[in-house]
């Protein structure tokens, strides 16, 4: 990382979490990843969801076609019904990882699993996580247990956490996008373990609370799964980032919705931070006097846990105050109308 006056030079970010979407809404929204991104992790819990070797490589052929200048990485869903036999012919199509949803607790999670599931899962799921382990895939979680209280949900997953961490020891665990003080210790405590299973943290949960989405107003474009939580949540995520610990990693969950699914009467779970991440990691890190830091978090450390490429490419910001757009191509995107203190 280089620095000069107003000009830094930093690495692109590996975002370990996203999504793309299909069709039209993918072309007016994953080129911002292209101009920001190394390697792009994107979710499967597409309109038609990712389930088959032909499905990664139909939409990781629609999102080269989209997504130029970013690497983008491979997930499928895993379903209750998910066959042993299914993962080496995903393994072999280049599918990275598998995503696991809890059953309706976010977009298109409505095939997921039931909160009895997540206390009691089948012998045939569990063949299934022995069977990524054996091809070197990652399992990543979305953290909430359904039915919960919104803000207890991600606390009640943990324990399924350090049962699959016990249970699957060689597995590559990431636990998705996490909120809580809890969940921060869990990965710290782990990783004095072992360095197989991680955390990612977006940059959306580094500046919100609770009071954020739902305070003197509803704030639904701040509206995410999970929720964000307490001031000492926040705090306990930002610690996290600038400790270091490599165990935790960035993940945008940057999730674009059309504005009329966002301001509605049940409006859609996202925040779209996609044309905004590389600038606002800059400046947190930046107003935080850890410049040194944002390489780590944002590149390297899903860079050595993935097992990714290295890309030396870099882009080059300047300190110049810009206004974030109040709708881009039909998208609020996150902190619209506010002030960024740092430009590509």
């Amino acid at each position: 990382m280089r620095t000069s006056g107003n000009f830094i030079q930093v690495p692109l970010i590996n975002d370990m979490h996203a999504h793309g979407r299909k069709g039209e809404l993918m072309e007016r929204v994953v080129y911002h990843h292209g101009r920001r991104c190394a390697h792009v992790l994107f979710m499967p819990n597409t309109e038609s969801p990712i389930l088959t070797p032909k499905d990664v490589e139909d939409y990781r052929q629609e999102l080269r076609r989209n997504c130029r200048g970013a690497i983008p990485l491979m997930t499928f869903k895993l379903l209750p019904s998910t066959s042993p036999n299914e993962i080496s012919d995903l393994a072999a199509v280049g599918t990275v990882a598998g995503k696991f949803y809890p059953c309706g607790v976010t977009t298109n999670s409505s095939d997921g699993f039931s909160a009895d599931f997540i206390k009691e899962p089948t012998n045939q799921f569990l063949a299934v996580l022995s069977e990524m382990e054996k091809h070197s895939m990652v399992l990543c979680l979305h953290g909430e247990v359904p039915d919960v209280m919104c803000l207890a949900a991600e606390k009640e997953f943990l324990s399924f956490v350090e049962f699959l961490v016990k249970t699957f020891p060689k597995l590559r665990i990431v636990l998705e996008h996490i909120t809580t003080k809890d969940a921060v210790e869990l990965i710290e405590n782990y990783s004095k373990q072992t360095s197989n299973l991680a955390a990612t943290i977006t940059l959306h949960h580094l500046f919100l609370t609770f009071s954020d989405v739902v305070g003197d107003k509803l704030y639904p474009h701040n509206f995410c799964k999970p929720i964000a939580k307490m001031p000492e949540d926040r705090d306990a995520l930002i610690s996290a980032v600038l400790g270091g610990n490599p165990q935790f990693m960035f993940g945008s969950d940057s999730a674009p919705h059309d504005r009329r699914n966002k301001e509605c009467y049940a409006c859609c779970a996202g925040v779209f931070s996609a044309p905004v991440m590389l600038e606002m990691l800059v400046e947190f890190f930046d107003q935080h006097d850890s410049m040194e830091k944002y390489e780590d978090f944002c590149h390297k450390h899903a860079m050595e846990f993935y097992g990714l490429k290295k890309i030396t490419n870099k882009v080059r910001l300047v300190r110049e105050e810009w206004r974030v757009p109040y709708q881009i191509n039909g998208i609020v995107p996150f902190y619209a109308g506010k002030t960024i203190k740092w430009r590509i």
